[in-house]
């Protein structure tokens, strides 16, 4: 038998040692990722609301995109409790408060309901530890449809 050539032992290391420093790139996607219901539970009070088009949202004759300083102080004086329950309290205004339930469709649809009203999708843009952002479309008397956006603070 013919001995191993100390050739082929450095052969081998080098393929070996060449395949160890092969980098894997890891491409970032813009999909949804989506978030959990545990991201929501708590007391949220909208700091902002903004729309993508100039509209006269205060009725003055000026036209704006900040539509939260279009707000008087008692409609700034919000907060939104989304319970564990998935049930919620709502103070929509220092005057208005209301019993109602909220859920996540999917996993990036916040859909809320105040007793009485309506319930409200508002799709999750982005989400930390303690602000949320969500938009929703609103059709004006122009016929224009607007996108809405807001940032919800964790209080």
């Amino acid at each position: 038998m013919k001995p191993v050539s100390p050739y082929l032992f450095m052969l081998l290391f080098c393929i070996l040692f060449l395949q160890s420093c092969y980098k894997v790139e890891v491409e970032a996607n813009t999909l949804p990722q989506g978030y959990s219901v545990a991201q929501i539970i708590g007391a949220w009070k909208i700091t902002g609301v903004s729309s993508d088009k100039l509209y006269d949202w205060d009725g003055n004759g000026t036209t704006e995109k900040d539509i939260y300083g279009t707000w008087s102080d008692c409609l700034k004086d919000n907060l939104y409790q989304f319970n564990s329950n998935y049930s919620g309290t709502y103070k929509l205004t220092c005057t208005d408060s209301k019993t109602g339930s909220w859920r996540l469709d999917g996993t990036v649809t916040l859909a809320w309901k105040a007793g009485g009203s309506a319930e409200v999708y508002e799709k999750i843009i982005s989400m930390t530890s303690d602000t949320m952002k969500t938009e929703t479309q609103s059709t004006q008397s122009n016929g224009q449809t607007y996108i809405i956006t807001k940032v919800w603070t964790l209080q």
